[in-house]
């Protein structure tokens, strides 16, 4: 509907080589909920749909696969950190934070996990929000009396900054979930490193070394089971 190959989140930006500093881009998202002016909506990153994926894992599978038909999107290592959605330059790092977040989602989230915890840490309201946290939450003071835990106290905050922004409502929340209908173009080929007629990368090499020592292991483990002897085996 946007016409967009990807999504934005925060992220290290683009370069033209590993020798460039890439920076890092926090002025990306969509700006109607967005805490600072959104002046960047040329970078793209994978786990910008880790949201989506929370929602309908099918449909944040879709993007994230449409991220990666991008032109050096990813490595041997996996995907990388960003790239920008002309296809012109990519992030060339990867970093950890930017394939796990996604891959959690896939596998429901750890909602659950923080809900618990949350909900065992206690939370004294005798005095209001502490000044400092109330500061952080850039919310009025909860009612008195309804805030016993730290869930409880989370909710409340997300409740109260949803209906600052939103008034109750979000424009476009109406509408269905899309699948992308754009891909980012293709100008930069795969990495040289990393195609079938390249020379042996240091992760190719790895990998060869891993199956080679798992192979090994398998002998070792075949050569110390006990073997039966002609006349047993002769008996089944």
């Amino acid at each position: 509907m946007s016409g967009l190959p990807g999504g934005f989140a925060s992220a290290a930006g683009t370069a033209e080589s590993d020798q460039q500093d890439t920076g890092y881009l926090s002025d990306c998202g969509i700006q109607q909920i967005a805490f600072e002016e959104v002046s960047n909506r040329d970078v793209i990153t994978p786990y910008a749909w880790a949201a989506l994926s929370m929602a309908s894992r099918a449909h944040g599978m879709a993007w994230f696969h449409n991220h990666l038909l991008a032109d050096r999107a990813q490595t041997c290592w996996g995907s990388l950190e960003s790239l920008n959605r002309t296809g012109s330059n990519v992030a060339p790092l990867g970093t950890w934070d930017t394939k796990i977040t996604t891959m959690v989602a896939w596998l429901g989230g750890i909602g659950d996990l923080v809900a618990d915890s949350l909900q065992q840490l206690p939370v004294d309201m005798t005095n209001g929000v502490h000044a400092r946290d109330a500061e952080v939450l850039g919310v009025a003071q909860p009612p008195a009396g309804q805030i016993t835990n730290a869930l409880q106290l989370w909710g409340w905050a997300l409740d109260t900054e949803w209906s600052r922004v939103f008034d109750g409502h979000m424009q476009g929340e109406h509408l269905p979930f899309q699948r992308p209908q754009v891909r980012v173009p293709r100008k930069l080929g795969p990495w040289p490193s990393c195609t079938d007629k390249s020379a042996e990368c240091d992760c190719k090499a790895g990998k060869r070394a891993d199956e080679a020592a798992a192979a090994e292991a398998r002998v070792k483990a075949d050569a110390s089971k006990p073997q039966r002897s002609h006349d047993a085996i002769a008996l089944f």
